[in-house]
């Protein structure tokens, strides 16, 4: 009870708490979906190989060579 009594004497700053803690949720969130998708990844690039039929090596598209249908 001791907080919701500050939080109503104290909007102004609740409400850049509230920020601040938004701001560190989101971030824990961006590292968990990052340490995830990293590894499957690098299984993705490890079994089907890189770069794919389609890209050059940094991952641009290729241009078509002379005679080829886009």
């Amino acid at each position: 009870m001791a907080l919701l009594n500050w939080m109503g004497e104290h909007p102004i700053l609740t409400f850049f708490l509230a920020c601040v803690v938004a701001g560190v949720v989101k971030y824990a969130l961006h590292v968990i979906v990052w340490l995830i998708a990293l590894p499957v990844r690098a299984m993705n690039i490890r079994k089907h190989g890189w770069p794919p039929e389609h890209l050059d090596a940094d991952g641009d598209y290729k241009k078509p060579k002379a005679g080829e249908a886009k």
